[in-house]
């Protein structure tokens, strides 16, 4: 099970022009598209975050997911649980932003 959370700064700071945002409803695919790959948790991370940079001045991804293969080969561990985060652009230098962005995700 995966639990995703993206913000993004569009292009041009807000609204105004300047670039194509990127719409919500393309988000899913963009993921679905990126997580057939075999790859670990990081990478997929880094590259989701990488895409919604292309068209924003900034894009904050973390994802957490929880891996249920011990669980499977009968270990006491029930749930194995994995969080990774991603920044890029105006959200790369501010240590605060990121700080607030990773509180945000219980």
């Amino acid at each position: 099970s995966i639990s995703l959370m993206i913000l993004a700064c569009p292009a041009g700071g807000g609204g105004g022009g300047g670039g194509a945002s990127p719409c919500l409803g393309n988000i899913p695919q963009v993921v679905d598209a990126l997580a057939r790959r075999l790859q670990t948790q990081q990478r997929l991370t880094e590259q989701i975050c990488h895409a919604l940079a292309r068209s924003t001045e900034g894009a904050a991804v973390r994802l957490k997911g929880t891996f249920l293969c011990p669980m499977a080969r009968g270990l006491e561990t029930r749930e194995a649980v994995m969080e990774t985060s991603a920044f890029s652009g105006s959200f790369r230098p501010d240590q605060e932003l990121q700080r607030r962005f990773l509180a945000q995700l219980p």
